[in-house]
């Protein structure tokens, strides 16, 4: 049986000297169930990679550019993430889609820089809470997969693919928790969609990201198809993170 996978975002959040301090206490969790892959910001990938480096645990980085090299002031290659012994990098996180106007298309050209070097891209999708409470769904999703592996089927490479809904990340935005009633729809839209466009499912490792924290994470993992988490708040705290690795 695969592993649950738990990755660990923890965003913009903590220093070298605290990514450091938290990076020694994942160290210390027993992950023989589990895949755990931890996410620091690009200044701390050297220092966890160092700590890392002698567990279990993998390193990934938050994001990547859309090239290798070239005259792209304030981003960073992949190239240079394997480099630094990334295994994943994260592609297309709604936060990247929202802040920064990152299209499915470009999403779609730093998932091939991250074939490209070895790294394995945890591709993010999701509808935004106008287009879940307007009903659609369906289309954002298959929208967003058809542009992104549009130009990829043609290469037999494996992927994560987290789907992470906006509209259950900011609550006062109107949003509310996913249910398991909610991912079941969601998997087969997202089967569909890459059937659609002639994509090996095979090829992906389904996760979800969106609000996922120690209370909730047994009921969601119970879904056959799912192969694990995208954890963010949870993953700054090692006590809420020990326990969401332990319920595995």
């Amino acid at each position: 049986m695969t592993k649950p996978i738990i990755i660990a975002n923890w965003k913009m959040n903590l220093s070298i000297k605290e990514s450091v301090a938290l990076a020694r206490e994942f160290g210390k969790i027993k992950t023989k169930k589990v895949d755990v892959i931890v996410c620091p910001t690009f200044t701390a990938l050297p220092s966890v990679g160092k700590i890392l480096k002698r567990t279990r645990i993998a390193l990934a980085g938050q994001n990547c550019a859309a090239e290798l090299r070239g005259a792209y002031t304030g981003e960073v290659s992949a190239r240079d993430l394997a480099d630094l012994g990334c295994k994943y990098v994260i592609v297309g996180h709604s936060e990247r889609r929202e802040l920064a106007h990152e299209t499915d298309e470009m999403v779609g050209r730093k998932m091939m820089e991250a074939w490209s070097v070895g790294l394995t891209p945890i591709v993010c999708i999701g509808e935004t809470v106008k287009e879940r409470e307007s009903g659609l769904t369906v289309m954002a999703i298959s929208r967003q997969i058809e542009r992104i592996f549009s130009e990829t089927h043609r290469l037999p490479h494996d992927f994560i693919l987290a789907y992470e809904p906006r509209w259950t990340i900011s609550t006062a935005a109107g949003g509310r928790p996913a249910t398991t009633e909610d991912l079941l729809e969601i998997q087969e839209i997202i089967h569909q969609g890459l059937v659609d466009i002639h994509v090996d499912f095979g090829r992906a490792k389904l996760i979800y990201g969106g609000s996922v924290d120690e209370k909730n994470i047994a009921d969601f993992f119970r879904l056959k198809k799912w192969h694990g988490f995208l954890v963010g708040g949870a993953s700054l705290d090692i006590s809420r993170f020990k326990k969401i690795v332990q319920s595995f």
